[in-house]
């Protein structure tokens, strides 16, 4: 499960990373093993070959020329690089090699073929020492530099291979990076888009193919503000066109001489207006707004500056809002509390970087299996929200649309005070798209 999650991370940044650095590591690890086994051991087995050779030249040497071991001793350390010496009265206690390591087996073998006398090989960091019984109690030691039979290449050659490869890898890992910068400017636009704010800055950078989407998307969202603008003005005009005509309607309404008809025309009226400005509301409340960094506790005492009927537990916590479009929310909230509740609670606390707003009252409440169609614009419960108690069906769609603006959401149920409990989360920074 570890290594699915590892193999298919959710970034596409770190995908790009794994796609580059798995193949690097294949061959890195490939040309290690390719080189370290064909090449090295070529080299050891041609140095090992060497040495076998040289230390049988000194035995038939000596044995050739037994008294002049002075001279066989000069040469060999100046030509062979050879110190000799002789061990007399000495038989070998142990025969072959000190350990069966790599090189050991290499030099080993090589001295098995050249040799035709008893050995003992051993080595330390820095020497290869060989016991030759070369007659009974009497012990030849050669002593020769352990650096003559490794050969350098293979520490320089992986050394550089690895490095080059980490200088490619950081050098990939920083253009990948310039190619996901606009996809993730992208990403953080459309965010803003689908909250209602058209501002964010969007540069074509990158890929022609990324500079191809970011164009679309940036006339698809000029499109869609142009739109929203027009729609809300075109609402803006027609509201105010039957507003002018209503006002008309009621003077001519108020010259009547019948009592009832003139209070029932009123009323009329009155609500034909109300469902005016609650559905201007709900147009404005799908408009874009920019946000700004918010002190809760004080944007509430501004908002409830001369009411005094909400009881309020405000957190002083800073938030990055919509003002307008989360006044409007709150209002409309209250103002439905008021309507069917005497009491009205409000908190507001953070937890884990997100504003929790919640709204008790001690009024009758929504059924259970209303909850959620309340939150449809336009949908009524008769029984208790109508039209003659001042209800259209678009005061918690409003509140609904507010909040999705902001990127958050809301939720209905049973308040603890008898009444609705309105809860509302909504981030309180920004939504940031990481790398991981």
């Amino acid at each position: 499960m570890i290594a699915m999650t590892f193999l298919n991370p959710k970034s596409l940044f770190i995908r790009f990373i794994l796609i580059l650095f798995i193949p690097l590591l294949l061959i890195q690890v490939s040309l290690g093993y390719i080189f370290f086994e064909r090449h090295t051991q070529t080299i050891v087995d041609t140095l090992s070959d060497a040495i076998a050779g040289d230390v049988e030249f000194v035995i038939q040497w000596y044995e050739k020329n037994p008294d002049n071991f002075q001279e066989l001793s000069r040469l060999s350390s100046k030509n062979l690089s050879l110190n000799i010496d002789i061990n007399p009265n000495q038989n070998l206690e142990k025969l072959g090699r000190r350990k069966r390591s790599f090189l050991y087996q290499h030099l080993g073998d090589a001295l098995d073929k050249k040799l035709s006398k008893p050995y003992f090989l051993t080595m330390n960091f820095e020497d290869i020492t060989i016991f030759i019984q070369i007659e009974d109690q009497k012990v030849l030691k050669i002593t020769t530099l352990r650096k003559r039979l490794f050969s350098k290449t293979t520490p320089i050659v992986l050394i550089w291979t690895g490095v080059s490869a980490l200088l490619l890898f950081a050098v990939a890992v920083l253009f990948i990076r310039s190619q996901i910068r606009p996809i993730k400017s992208l990403s953080m636009a459309a965010d803003y888009v689908g909250k209602g704010d058209f501002s964010y800055p969007l540069k074509q950078e990158g890929a022609l193919e990324i500079r191809r989407l970011t164009k679309t998307f940036d006339e698809m969202r000029q499109r869609i503000a142009s739109s929203l603008q027009e729609k809300t003005d075109m609402l803006a005009g027609v509201s105010h066109d039957l507003k002018t005509l209503l006002t008309r309607f009621l003077l001519q309404v108020s010259l009547l001489k019948d009592e009832q008809a003139k209070l029932s025309l009123k009323h009329d009226v009155k609500k034909m207006d109300t469902i005016l400005t609650h559905f201007l509301d709900y147009a404005k409340s799908t408009m874009p707004e920019p946000s700004q960094w918010i002190q809760m506790d004080k944007f509430m005492a501004k908002v409830f500056m001369n009411d005094h009927s909400v009881q309020m537990t405000i957190a002083s916590v800073s938030a990055w809002i919509k003002p307008i479009t989360l006044e409007r929310c709150i209002i409309n909230l209250v103002m439905n509390a008021k309507r069917y509740g005497n009491n009205i609670w409000m908190n507001i606390e953070c937890h884990d970087h997100h504003i929790m707003i919640t709204i008790d009252d001690d009024g009758p409440g929504i059924p259970d299996d209303e909850l959620v169609h309340v939150l449809k614009p336009f949908y009524r419960l008769d029984e208790s929200r109508n039209l003659d108690s001042g209800g259209t069906g678009l005061g918690l769609s409003i509140v609904k649309a507010g909040v999705a603006l902001h990127g958050g959401s809301i939720q209905l149920s049973r308040s603890i005070k008898g009444g609705l409990r309105v809860t509302i989360d909504i981030p309180a920074t920004p939504i940031m798209v990481n790398d991981q």
